[in-house]
């Protein structure tokens, strides 16, 4: 049997709007031709389903495009802080038989991803539309990059691509945060992952237009698989308006209003954090989109999620379980 995660109904709809944050949107249409050129670049350097390919990457936005579209293409991402010092990502990268490096210049450098031997495919600076100026430069980093880097690879083709594989095929490499002893790497399985897209999608009622809001880093599993991924896979929209932080929590709370947010992606200790500052909160729940908050990648305990579901009266869902078991 095989296994795969695209989403048909975004041919249809290619200008739909798949991932957004601060610095700027990228439609269906947008990832598709990324999803393409990045299997083109694969097929030419001899990368095959299967291979692992690091990404390293602290850009939010080209980290949520490349993880994606590895894990769609069948070639499977290693997926680790891109915080973690070289004391950290040192062991883990000579453990593991990485292909290829996907990295921002930065990470290359700290981590010495230039020594290992690996090919490294460069994620060049993304520079923001709108001013000649920026423009400009724009142009004359391009002609000053190899013509081997990311996202200057990214043509106009969409040719079709092959998104079916082996349920025994890897679909990822992460990473736990190593709390209680070293980072531990967690494979799974393409059978596994379509299995938990399916489960999440019957669960949350997820359909093609809804906008979920998820700022977890992309290197939790929760982050990435509950967000990008997710939204991908059921033709919905991640919206990202800045990183959690205590400082945060009235701004992603607005946005729930603001954005017309159906499903948030939380974790209890955010939660909890919400029930301190008080019930202010309940009327940016109360919109007509908002269905269902979601408390991940931690136990809820029963008392905050009854104290929860009272004071923002919106039905509260956990689905926190360890990564090995996906």
């Amino acid at each position: 049997m095989e296994y795969s995660l695209s989403n048909q109904a975004i041919a249809q709809s290619p200008d739909k709007v798949w991932y957004q944050d601060t610095k700027g949107k990228l439609t269906y249409g947008d990832q598709r031709r990324r999803m393409t050129a990045l299997s083109n670049w694969c097929d030419k350097n001899g990368i095959a389903n299967g291979d692992l390919v690091l990404v390293a990457v602290r850009d939010e936005r080209e980290q949520a495009s490349l993880l994606c579209a590895l894990v769609c293409l069948g070639i499977p991402p290693v997926i680790l802080n891109p915080e973690a010092p070289f004391g950290e990502a040192a062991p883990i990268l000579a453990r593991v038989n990485c292909r290829v490096a996907i990295a921002e210049s930065e990470l290359i450098e700290a981590w010495q991803l230039d020594k290992l031997s690996m090919l490294v495919l460069r994620v060049s600076a993304i520079q923001n539309k709108g001013t000649i100026f920026n423009r400009l430069l724009k142009s004359r980093q391009q002609q000053a990059e190899s013509i081997d880097s990311w996202p200057t690879i990214v043509g106009q083709s969409d040719l079709s691509l092959s998104l079916e594989f082996a349920g025994e095929d890897l679909g990822y490499l992460i990473f736990t945060s190593g709390t209680t002893s070293l980072p531990k790497g967690v494979r799974i399985s393409f059978r596994a992952l379509c299995a938990q897209m399916n489960v999440l999608i019957s669960r949350y009622g997820l359909k093609p237009g809804d906008r979920i809001l998820n700022a977890l880093p992309f290197n939790h599993v929760d982050g990435f698989v509950q967000g990008p991924l997710l939204a991908w896979v059921s033709g919905a929209t991640l919206c990202r308006p800045t990183a959690f932080s205590p400082n945060t929590v009235q701004e992603l709370i607005d946005t729930v209003y603001r954005e017309r947010i159906t499903h948030m992606i939380a974790v209890p200790t955010m939660l909890a954090l919400m029930l301190r500052l008080g019930t202010d909160f309940r009327d940016s729940f109360q919109s007509p989109e908002f269905r269902v908050l979601v408390s991940a990648a931690g136990h809820l305990e029963k008392d905050l999620w009854e104290k929860l579901e009272d004071a923002f009266g919106v039905p509260i869902l956990n689905m926190y379980g360890l990564s090995e078991t996906v």
